[in-house]
């Protein structure tokens, strides 16, 4: 009797343990997936820095701002919309552009670009390509989304992102700060964390 209920502690005692390891064992491979999803959400494609002063065009009589993007990345869809949402409040005037960075790329994707259909749809807005890649490389533009602003004195006044991270539509910062330099209402330069895909190069 006494050596069954030693067989069934023994049995008892290694199907907990067993029980225990699972449990650390599936705490671990959660944590570690929450880890890879917070860092590709989170870790910005690029932090663009902004010298002051620096003039890249020719004098306006108005802001312009451009929009980068690759017509295929999925994070670049909020990037779309949150422009879409600062449109309105631009000031009149306002040159506006979204600019397909398509060098290498086949153009039957850049025609069938669910991005590049939404992007046609916004008003007050330009849509063009960029088919060798020489105007993003130019203005050292290379992750789609990013937005430069320039003041009616050719000046770069805002550089970088205008999501909270990939796939987040919502306030960020950086939308907030270019929407606060179009409208005056702040000088300026301002650079902000770029989240999205890198664009093709030549």
């Amino acid at each position: 009797m006494t050596r069954s209920l030693t067989i069934a502690d023994n049995w008892l005692c290694t199907r907990r343990s067993l029980g225990i390891c699972a449990g650390v064992a599936w705490l671990g491979v959660s944590l570690l997936v929450f880890g890879l999803l917070y860092r590709h959400t989170y870790l910005p494609g690029k932090i663009p820095t902004l010298p002051r002063g620096a003039e890249v065009m020719e004098v306006s009589s108005h802001f312009r701002v451009k929009l980068f993007a690759h017509p295929n990345c999925p994070c670049t869809r909020t990037s779309l919309e949150q422009f879409a949402e600062s449109l309105p409040r631009f000031p009149a005037g306002t040159q506006s552009e979204i600019i397909f960075v398509t060098a290498g790329l086949a153009e039957s994707e850049n025609v069938t670009s669910p991005l590049v259909t939404r992007a046609r749809e916004l008003t007050r807005t330009q849509v063009r390509f960029d088919t060798s890649g020489a105007e993003a490389e130019g203005l050292g533009v290379s992750v789609s989304g990013e937005v430069l602003a320039f003041d009616p004195g050719g000046h770069l006044v805002f550089r970088g992102g205008i999501t909270s991270g990939r796939g987040h539509q919502g306030p960020s910062t950086g939308q907030a700060e270019l929407e606060s330099i179009v409208q005056g209402r702040t000088p300026g330069p301002c650079a902000t964390p770029v989240f999205g895909c890198h664009l093709p190069t030549r």
